[in-house]
């Protein structure tokens, strides 16, 4: 326990609350029918929504709303305009597309359809309006975000504000959640790989842990401080004894020792990530009594790793 450093640890909570805004919005654009539904899905579960049940973290405008100054998209995470699928592309859309790009701002576009069976042709949508292919969605009307191709999108483009957005549209959370997980864990199985002194990688994975499981609670809308962070420690300790392996299996196979270790990152990270999800989904704080029992599960690890390096 000792690569926990209180003055790292202190650092990382500070990175992570200061990247992380304490709101956050999304801009939808487009006809009203198509809104309704994307600001239907977008809203389920959400407790602070307005007048159709949607969430204040949306904005909804009509196209003759948009926006003409750059300054006056600073207000969103992301902007997402509506399209009919199975209507030509409008000549304006490419414009308005540069016009979010030159203000940084993250623009989807989504194609939707009636049902899954209607075909879109993504290489015209892409080609005629100038779009990049992670500007482009295909959604079907209906469809929940747990299979939305949007959510997943939002997630991967919303930068820090996706924790902020999934704090107040629970529809968001899991996407929002795996896409951070999933980076976490290939970052750390780089790390894993790269860095050839055993040992030399715990730190650097012990902190991109942290700062993942903070920012995991910050999609569930706490807020890091100190006695969180004490708290979340208890999940990243138990990811110890796999890092312990690794370090291990250097030693017992040097020539596979470099793969091992990068499983074992990418694998330990992601059964971390998933015990704070559960953590965080129980609402419960990690109490003193459970303490003792996580220090036992760590010390069955150690004599694991032990055993595997004789």
């Amino acid at each position: 326990m000792a690569t926990y450093n209180v003055r790292k640890i202190l650092k990382a909570v500070a990175d992570v609350r200061k990247h992380t805004p304490a709101n956050a919005r999304i801009c939808l654009v487009g006809p009203p029918d198509l809104l309704a539904d994307v600001a239907r899905m977008l809203s389920a579960g959400a407790d602070d929504t307005v007048a159709g049940g949607v969430s204040r973290a949306l904005d909804v405008l009509g196209r003759a709303d948009m926006p003409t100054r750059p300054e006056a998209l600073s207000r969103w995470s992301v902007i997402v305009f509506l399209e009919d699928a199975q209507a030509p592309v409008r000549p304006e859309l490419g414009p308005t597309i540069a016009f979010c790009r030159a203000a940084e701002l993250p623009a989807i576009v989504v194609a939707v359809r009636d049902t899954e069976a209607v075909a879109v042709d993504r290489h015209a949508w892409i080609a005629l309006a100038g779009l990049s292919s992670r500007e482009l969605v295909i959604h079907a009307r209906g469809t929940p975000a747990a299979r939305s191709a949007l959510a997943r999108r939002i997630a991967q483009v919303a930068g820090h504000g996706g924790f902020a957005l999934a704090a107040a549209l629970p529809a968001l959370r899991a996407a929002v959640i795996d896409h951070t997980i999933e980076a976490t864990a290939r970052q750390n199985a780089l790390v894993g790989a790269v860095i050839i002194l055993p040992g030399a990688d715990m730190p650097v994975m012990t902190m991109n842990q942290l700062k993942m499981v903070l920012r995991i609670g910050a999609a569930y809308g706490y807020r890091s401080d100190l006695q969180r962070t004490v708290e979340v420690l208890g999940v990243i300790a138990s990811g110890l004894g796999m890092r312990t392996l690794a370090r291990r299996a250097v030693e017992y196979v040097p020539g596979l020792g470099w793969a091992m270790k990068a499983g074992f990152g990418y694998a330990g990270t992601q059964a971390i990530g998933r015990s704070a999800v559960a953590y965080f989904e129980s609402g419960a704080p990690l109490t003193a009594s459970r303490f003792p029992r996580l220090s036992s599960q760590l010390g069955k690890f150690e004599n694991l790793a032990k055993g595997i390096a004789r």
